[in-house]
């Protein structure tokens, strides 16, 4: 039966996601073809996957979060090659894991598995329009936030460091320079856009600080179990 809607529309609904899943298991299975199904985060047991193989150094997938965990994952010996198809179905966007981490070269491995919780992922929210590609680069050039990050690798570390530090990194991927609170600088936010325009997207602007909190304590429950 084809869909009359988009695939991106149709796998919306919750349910219509976990029955296509189920249907799709189902089928792979009946056909004699191994496959593994993620209970969390289903990008690591991608990347993972493809590194048990040891013949394998090329995986392609759309999601930038493979290539991440690819460059977090990935033995120092060992290249991998992560290919992004491009709409055009003709091309597609290749990148080697040794390569990107010479661009970024203060970026470690640990601070990659930060970058792939904090900014988005299979069980944490995104930022509304702040991507991976655009964060990495900001994490490469600043020192207060990589300083941040490693505060979410030190074991029993305590919630108030964690929810602060947590706030101060999503002040800088909002481009907040001289106000430290984030409820203000949202307001500030919206003031600003609301003297330009018309109506103004809610979710363009900051999370208020209850919500940045409750992202923070995913991200580092998430980065406990890396």
């Amino acid at each position: 039966m084809p869909l009359n809607t988009t695939k991106e529309k149709f796998l919306r609904n919750s349910k219509n996601k976990n029955r296509f899943i189920n249907l799709l298991c189902k089928k792979i299975a009946e056909n004699n073809i191994e496959w593994s199904q993620a209970e969390s985060d289903a990008d690591r047991l991608i990347v993972q996957s493809a590194l048990d193989c040891s013949f394998l150094d090329v995986v392609v997938a759309e999601d930038i979060d493979v290539l991440v965990l690819l460059m977090a994952l990935a033995l120092d010996d060992k290249e991998m090659c992560f290919l992004k198809p491009l709409k055009t179905n003709a091309l597609q966007r290749d990148y080697s894991t040794t390569t990107m981490l010479m661009k970024y070269p203060n970026i470690t491995k640990n601070h990659l598995f930060f970058i792939h919780t904090f900014t988005g992922c299979d069980t944490t929210s995104a930022f509304y329009n702040k991507g991976k590609n655009n964060f990495i680069k900001i994490f490469n050039n600043d020192q207060k936030l990589r300083t941040a990050a490693e505060t979410f690798m030190v074991e029993e570390q305590s919630e108030e460091v964690l929810l602060n530090e947590g706030i101060n990194c999503i002040l800088t991927i909002y481009g907040a320079k001289t106000v430290k609170n984030l409820n203000e600088f949202r307001y500030k936010r919206f003031i600003a856009l609301a003297s330009k325009n018309k109506s103004v997207q809610l979710n363009s602007l900051p999370p208020t600080e209850d919500a940045a909190k409750q992202h923070t304590k995913r991200v580092a429950s998430s980065a406990m179990e890396k």
